[in-house]
């Protein structure tokens, strides 16, 4: 079945959060398709320094991050299993900003940004596939959401800006684009399924602080519940292969995670010896910065052969 979600007052949030409403029930091997707000909750484009228009009366606690629509309920989900979201298909509103630089620079160590803020306004034009800013410089139209995630287990609230280790969220990562599906533990009955902060473009890293933020007029996804599939935090499986992610304060300890999770894949599907698959992947894996930017920092390990080819 399909269902339609907008973006409207009673769908948007911004914390993941066991105690949030559904407003939506859904069924595994559903499609839904969301409309999403660009990531500040504002209602009309972004342009030049203009005083935007945004959505009235946010809680500050219930709404502290990033613009959210759900969250959804999917029938049958329960604490153990695993959701997959399938992304589908990206429609965009047609514009998006990008902002760097400035006195609450995200990196305060470079050189040279601080004293002024740069701010980006971009064009998305679907037909060639090209984001074009005011100064006429474009780059792939590569969209995806920054936010997918469902609700942790967790009886603390906390503020949507933050990728949960466990559940997801904020994890901007620029390979879950159409085609890709993540893999999310499910933590509590119906896992709760948010997702918004679309990107147009984003590199890894999202070195500025923002990526191309858009809002989006549809982010279609189709979910399945693996009820045998016990995970302990996101893994996404994309066109380069499997991807594991790991969050943490600092990015050294963010790649350790990674890397980590990527271990127990391997050596779950092809029965390696833990240090024999560490070996094996020492060749064949990418450890690579999701972002450097968030409360929690990311790092996604990518393997580049398939796993397929390390089981004979």
């Amino acid at each position: 079945m399909k269902h339609r979600l907008t973006a409207s007052r009673p769908h948007l949030h911004g914390t993941y959060y066991k105690s949030n409403p559904a407003v939506l029930e859904v069924d595994s091997g559903d499609t839904i398709s969301f409309e999403t707000l660009e990531v500040g909750w504002r209602t009309e484009r972004v342009v030049a320094k203009d005083r935007l228009a945004s959505v009235p009366n946010q809680d500050p606690v219930k709404d502290d991050g990033p613009a959210l629509t759900g969250p959804v309920w999917v029938r049958g989900a329960q604490p153990g299993m695993a959701l997959e979201v399938r992304f589908l298909e990206f429609e965009p509103k047609g514009w998006g900003w990008t902002s760097g630089g400035g006195p609450g620079h995200r990196i305060p160590e470079l050189k040279g940004v601080a004293q002024e803020k740069a701010s980006l306004f971009w064009d998305i034009d679907v037909v060639s596939r090209t984001v074009t800013n005011q100064h006429g410089h474009s780059v792939p139209f590569r969209p995806f959401l920054g936010c997918v995630g469902v609700a942790s287990a967790d009886d603390r609230r906390e503020p949507g800006w933050y990728p949960h280790p466990r559940t997801g969220g904020n994890l901007d990562a620029n390979l879950l684009t159409a085609g890709s599906s993540l893999f999310l533990p499910v933590e509590v009955e119906g896992a709760l399924l948010s997702v918004g902060d679309a990107h147009a473009a984003q590199g890894c890293g999202e070195v500025s602080g923002t990526a191309i933020e858009c809002p989006m007029e549809r982010a279609d996804v189709q979910v399945f519940l693996h009820p045998k599939l016990s995970i302990s935090g996101p893994r996404a499986l994309c066109s380069e292969g499997w991807v594991t992610f790991g969050l943490a304060e600092t990015l050294d300890q963010a790649a350790v995670e990674a890397l980590e999770s990527m271990l127990d894949l391997v050596t779950a599907a092809t029965g390696l010896p833990r240090s024999q698959a560490l070996a094996t992947l020492s060749s064949c894996l990418d450890l690579r910065v999701t972002q450097m930017v968030n409360p929690r920092k990311g790092v996604h390990a990518v393997l580049t052969v398939p796993l397929e080819s390390l089981t004979r």
